[in-house]
């Protein structure tokens, strides 16, 4: 089996090993170390775009399909049929950010892009994004059981992350199912921006069970399918990792989805013996909320977080076959506040607002004016409009918005100059401060207890009738 522009490789985890070795001994230094940051979200590949940049790139873009010698069928047919779609700036960037700005490779990509569209949904697909009501009833039903997700966070980089649980019953589905429900999420991931620019990063993960489904096959045509679905992803994947139980049927599983991942996915892979909680910690080092993986500790399947993001997607294509704009977010960016029950105290852009109002209320303009001890007078009103209006402005300078769960369950904008913005951003600053005072208030209490006459013993101790002391009272009374 061989990848296009790839040497033959036999399928055994012998010789895959023996690829991936040579394939990273033949990176120079500073690719090696460059490529180990990316994998660790420390840095990003990504190319500075200018205007210059891609306006350039765009018509070397529509150069390198007028001279390309392959296959584009189903381009000329979309041309012919006039697809506004497939013209678009917006859909060639995608393709153009997946190669670095290399037209030549960008374009191979794009075109095998339009021919799986079509071969596996037919024209439509060439007239605009795919939509959930282009899936039939098998594809519905795999798409539903969570074999394939995206995760509700982020990774530290701000990188999306799919988490794909290939089970037995994802395998026993036919190729077109399959590749028509991968495709699917693939146009879904491929709309979110720091995605283009700075990838996808990939779980991969088989159940303990498929060291005894030996009756699975792996044909010729499946391998195939892959290679070119991989092939042809408007978006590339910046770091891989694949979790594999021991066991001879697994390794061939995993020798196989690594043969069509392709050497620039291979190049930034990391191999794990099985998802156990070892690997959890692993992947924590990579700045992923493990938390969120959707496979609980018995290796079930967990659903909510993805049927809720398949209710939004599916409001997406209804607000798109009207001609409306959604108002909701599927995949709230980096810098983005969130404001909901659960807190999630876990997600970056809340993490640097945090920060935010802790920097401010630090500063003395600002001190105590949220505090519950502070007066009415006109200049603590003044001061409190400023503080909010000043944490509106910074994160709204770093490209962040502010969203809040609407009743669809989706996250959705609070306009700038709402009162319900403003009330938001004034609770939470208010709430702040009372944890600042309360740790002010906890340090005093500690000192004052440190600093009492005759010595006193402060430390947690057992009495002879094993009851434990701290300084003068019994714990817990």
């Amino acid at each position: 089996m061989t990848t296009p522009g790839e040497e033959t490789v036999p399928l055994s985890p012998e010789a895959l090993d023996s690829l991936m070795a040579r394939e990273v001994s033949q990176l120079s230094f500073i690719d090696r170390s460059s490529i180990y940051e990316e994998i660790h979200g420390v840095q990003s590949l990504a190319i500075k775009e200018t205007p210059e940049l891609i306006r350039q790139s765009l018509l070397s873009f529509q150069h390198e399909i007028d001279i390309f010698r392959g296959k584009k069928s189903a381009y000329d047919d979309a041309m012919i049929a006039g697809s506004r779609y497939v013209c678009s700036d917006e859909l060639r960037i995608q393709f153009l950010r997946a190669e670095f700005f290399d037209a030549k490779k960008a374009v191979a990509r794009f075109l095998l892009r339009l021919e799986n569209l079509f071969d596996f949904f037919g024209p439509v697909a060439l007239q605009r994004p795919l939509q959930y009501s282009d899936l039939g009833r098998k594809e519905t039903d795999l798409l539903r059981k969570g074999f394939i997700q995206i995760l509700p966070t982020r990774d530290r980089a701000g990188r999306l992350v799919e988490v794909a649980n290939f089970r037995t019953e994802f395998w026993e589905a036919d190729k077109d199912t399959r590749a028509k429900v991968i495709m699917y999420f693939e146009d879904a991931i491929s709309e979110d921006m720091e995605t283009q620019k700075n990838g996808l990063v990939v779980i991969v993960a088989w159940d303990d069970r498929l060291n005894m489904a030996a009756g699975i096959s792996t044909t010729q045509e499946d391998y195939d399918v892959m290679v070119r679905l991989k092939a042809s992803t408007p978006y590339r994947w910046s770091a891989v990792h694949i979790c594999v139980p021991e066991g001879p049927l697994s390794r061939f599983y995993r020798a196989f989805m690594l043969l069509t991942f392709g050497r620039e996915s291979r190049v930034r892979a990391r191999v794990y013996p099985g998802f156990n909680m070892e690997t959890q910690y692993k992947l924590l080092t990579f700045g992923i909320n493990v938390l969120d993986i959707p496979i609980t500790h018995t290796g079930s399947i967990k659903l909510k977080n993805h049927l809720q993001w398949i209710k939004t997607r599916r409001a997406i294509d209804e607000a798109r076959k009207q001609g409306v704009n959604f108002a909701g977010t599927l995949h709230p960016g980096t810098n983005d506040v969130l404001f909901s029950k659960g807190g999630n105290q876990n997600h970056h852009g809340n993490y640097e607002f945090r920060s935010l109002i802790e920097n401010l209320l630090s500063q003395e303009r600002y001190k105590n004016v949220f505090s519950s001890r502070c007066n009415r007078r006109t200049s603590d009103r003044e001061q409190r409009e400023a503080i909010r209006y000043e944490i509106i402005r910074q994160i709204r300078a770093r490209g962040g918005r502010f969203l809040a769960l609407d009743k669809g369950g989706w996250w959705v904008e609070l306009p700038i100059e709402s009162s319900d913005l403003h009330d938001r951003v004034a609770t939470s600053v208010y709430d702040h401060q009372k944890r600042l005072e309360a740790r002010q208030k906890q340090k005093r209490t500690k000192s004052d207890t440190h600093d009492m006459p005759n010595g006193a013993n402060t430390d947690l101790r057992m009495d002879e009738g094993g009851f434990c002391f701290n300084g003068f009272r019994p714990c817990g009374s």
